[in-house]
């Protein structure tokens, strides 16, 4: 799902060897490109955004240095209490600090987007620190992406439960999520993506290794992208029950 004046989107990349095993929006291990932020280690900073692309940086006086002799720049703004990171593209993104100016749920999280031309957009957040919407352009112009998440009930608290891509006003494009587990174990199972009808147009599907945790959930086993699952369901194999083996068997053999 992505359009847009700038690249933007809603893609995710895992893990299982994060340090911080607590489910975020997407479920433990999860991590979303468009939703980048910036964590403290020690004394440096790592900004996330892919997981495998994660950037470091180390304090030197008053400026940050990047390591591995990367050119991204990143710095910070003490009196607009954000630091501003650039990995020459053009595009510039904010991040709030971690002064007690700023509310601590936002600390270290996307403050806003620039386009090489100057223009700046500022997601809008709940007040527990998640994102709520973020729209680019004005008027009869624009492009929203709506971020919906499970009620403050049950056991998916604050996961995140569908995006919604609304070009000038009119829903075209949304991606449900369904999970597993529950609470900070929560797993990410099901992207499902629906047009603007709410009709099913592709399903993805996640299963991970019982009993293999690193820390406190459940490491990642395999995906079934949307082309495997169509082929497996029309071939009457649900690979959320499949024994692994014959899951397996079906995605070779059907691939």
């Amino acid at each position: 799902m992505s359009s847009g004046p700038i690249p933007w989107g809603h893609t995710r990349s895992y893990s299982n060897l994060v340090t911080d095993s607590a489910a975020g929006p997407q479920g433990s291990g999860w991590f979303i490109k468009q939703c980048p932020e910036l964590v403290q280690v020690d004394s440096s900073l790592c900004l996330i955004t892919l997981i495998d692309q994660a950037r470091w940086f180390d304090p030197d006086g008053s400026d940050w240095a990047p390591r591995f002799g990367v050119l991204d720049q990143l710095i910070h703004n003490s009196t607009g209490h954000y630091f501003t990171w650039s990995d020459g593209s053009g595009h510039r993104v904010t991040f709030y600090d971690f002064s007690s100016a700023i509310q601590a749920p936002k600390r270290g999280k996307f403050r806003s987007v620039i386009t090489d031309s100057g223009e700046e957009t500022f997601p809008h957040y709940l007040s527990s620190g998640r994102m709520d919407y973020i729209q680019f352009g004005s008027g009869d112009d624009t492009v929203k992406y709506e971020y919906h998440y499970f009620a403050n009930v049950g056991p998916f608290i604050g996961m995140l439960k569908k995006v919604i891509l609304k070009v000038r006003g009119v829903k075209i494009r949304e991606v449900e999520y369904q999970y597993i587990g529950a609470g900070l174990t929560s797993n990410l199972q099901y992207a499902i993506i629906r047009d603007e009808y709410g009709h099913e147009i592709e399903r993805s599907y996640y299963r991970y290794w019982p009993g293999l945790n690193t820390g406190s959930h459940s490491a990642l086993q395999f995906v079934v992208g949307p082309q495997a699952f169509k082929m497996m369901w029309s071939a009457g194999i649900d690979p959320s029950i499949a024994e692994f083996r014959k899951t397996l068997r079906a995605i070779l053999t059907l691939a």
